[in-house]
């Protein structure tokens, strides 16, 4: 539904080793994994178990391998819906928060009538959570730094396999 907010659930840290940034566009592929706390990793899926059981989730999508971005992307094509999302300000950089791939974070989307609502239920189990942005029409925009329309995202996506195999 345009207009709907999109949270982070869980805390960003931007955990780059072994990551698909690091992989694909660094070459580099040393570092340790990232951490797994099972507390939140448990804490932060119940809730979401919770939240979508209450029917206060438009939808959900975890954070996984590519981060942040690679999941809102995802979220853009399946949805055919667009996203505009501002980082928040934090000691990491921009790449890292938008790749890394700490564990045990989703991302949601909410209507705007249940925002208060999910953010009570959040805080009042210790939730670690971040609003980032809101669905739009046609385009994935990240701040000032590019805007994609969510037909030339999914052209892309549906795209890549198969041009990849035909560049050998």
């Amino acid at each position: 539904k345009i207009g709907s907010y999109v949270l982070v659930i869980g805390k960003t840290l931007g955990h780059l080793h072994q990551s698909e940034f690091f992989r694909e566009v660094m070459n580099f592929k040393e570092g340790p994994p990232p951490e797994v706390n099972l507390f939140n990793e448990k804490n932060n899926g119940l809730i979401i178990k919770d939240l979508i059981s209450k029917k206060f989730l438009n939808s959900v999508h975890d954070v996984s391998s590519g981060g942040i971005l690679v999941a809102l992307s995802e979220m853009c094509i399946s949805g055919n819906i667009g996203i505009k999302i501002k980082i928040p300000i934090d000691n990491i950089s921009s790449h890292e928060y938008l790749f890394g791939e700490d564990q045990s974070r989703y991302l949601i989307e909410i209507n705007e009538k249940n925002k208060n609502k999910v953010g009570n239920i959040l805080d009042k189990n210790g939730i670690y959570y971040e609003l980032i942005g809101r669905t739009q029409k046609d385009s994935l925009d990240l701040d000032e730094e590019f805007s994609i329309k969510i037909s030339d995202l999914n052209e892309l996506n549906t795209s890549w396999f198969k041009n990849y195999f035909m560049e050998d």
